[in-house]
């Protein structure tokens, strides 16, 4: 996955963080009431649909009102974090190079506000983790914070979604489509194995994240894995964060973020033999 990456060296302060957040509360409470601006900022969202925003206009309905809001919150904040130097050293240009990429952003910004309401963290994205066969991990994202590893798979799908933990395959069925991809979850427990063999004893999170688009129709789970689409993610992580111990101290956290933070730079040699592996799965 590509980005227009710039490197920010300076790092926002958790108070900081929060009135870049509060700024975008209140802008987007008085964009909202100009329908044209809605339009501009959520031109290309996948999340909304144009009935939200014409039930909005016409009949003020509560649902789209909160779903608008939101995503103009979620969108503004993501402008004034690149404009004002925010807490992830990289960040990314308004217009993503694929679908993939943009449910990635949007899932980044949610981790935001998890450290915004003070669920504290260090977000890592797009690494490339090598393993003792040569081979190497792509994993999106990783929420590092006192209770370990949150190590999480970005699925930016529409339509249905069925699947079990245990099969290999899962079936989306998108209008008149269907089709398989790889069981998310064992794509996950990879990329948990190979931070495995680099930071033995720190206890890692499987979570799978989808798009708001699709519906989750049928999934069965057996473990203590986390599946579920991306406007859960604040109520979900922060029920998780408060339900485990923690196993680090802050030194730890910033030991293990610093570490994997190598992994975030790779050069295109490394992008281009991580596809050509897949490739010949």
């Amino acid at each position: 996955m590509c980005f227009k990456v710039v490197k920010i060296m300076i790092y926002k302060t958790d108070e900081q963080l929060k009135e870049i957040y509060r700024k975008a509360q209140v802008k987007a409470d008085n964009e909202i009431r100009n329908p044209y601006k809605i339009l501009f900022y959520l031109k290309d969202s996948n999340d909304i649909e144009f009935s939200d925003i014409m039930n909005f206009m016409q009949y003020h309905d509560t649902d789209a009102l909160n779903k608008i809001r939101f995503l103009l919150e979620r969108e503004i904040f993501i402008r004034l974090r690149e404009k004002e130097e925010c807490t992830i050293k990289d960040y990314y240009s308004d217009e993503p190079d694929d679908i993939g990429d943009y449910g990635e952003k949007l899932t980044i910004f949610d981790l935001e506000l998890l450290k915004v309401k003070g669920y504290n963290g260090n977000i890592l994205h797009n690494l490339y983790i090598p393993y003792s066969n040569g081979k190497t991990s792509q994993i999106d994202i990783l929420f590092i914070n006192k209770k370990g590893i949150f190590v999480i798979e970005s699925k930016n799908y529409s339509g249905w979604i069925f699947g079990s933990e245990s099969d290999m395959y899962w079936t989306v069925c998108d209008r008149s489509k269907k089709w398989k991809m790889y069981n998310p979850i064992l794509q996950n427990n990879g990329h948990i194995n190979t931070i495995n063999y680099h930071l033995r004893g720190i206890p890692c999170f499987s979570v799978v994240i989808f798009s708001e688009r699709c519906e989750l129709k049928k999934i069965n789970l057996y473990s203590n894995t986390y599946v579920f689409k991306r406007n859960r993610t604040f109520f979900n992580m922060s029920n998780a964060i408060k339900n485990f111990p923690d196993v680090m101290n802050e030194n730890q956290v910033i030991y293990v973020t610093d570490y994997l933070r190598q992994f975030c730079d790779a050069d295109e040699i490394i992008k281009n033999s991580h596809i050509d592996d897949i490739n010949l799965k």
